[in-house]
């Protein structure tokens, strides 16, 4: 079990070792909970996932970076490209 609550996405100064920052993906007071097992989740664990209403979801750091931040950008070239295309 892993708990991720500050996962950060950027475009510039990628090497790793450059200090840490850029920009949250994930909303304030959230945290990303991932499970992993070699077969299948014990018993016990989904009674207390169950309990506290915690169920699967598909989570991915860099669909969610790609969605929030790049694809915007892209989006907002391309527009002002097309918007520039028709006025020519």
């Amino acid at each position: 079990v892993t708990f991720d609550d500050h996962i950060l996405c950027r475009q510039t100064d990628v090497s790793l070792c450059s200090p840490v920052c850029g920009a949250s993906i994930l909303p304030d007071g959230e945290v990303l909970m991932e499970l992993k097992c070699s077969g299948g989740i014990p018993l016990w664990m989904t009674e207390v996932l169950s309990r506290e209403k915690i169920y699967k979801t598909s989570f991915s750091k860099y669909g969610t970076a790609y969605q929030t931040m790049i694809f915007p950008q892209l989006y907002g070239v391309h527009k002002v490209m097309m918007e520039g295309a028709g006025n020519a």
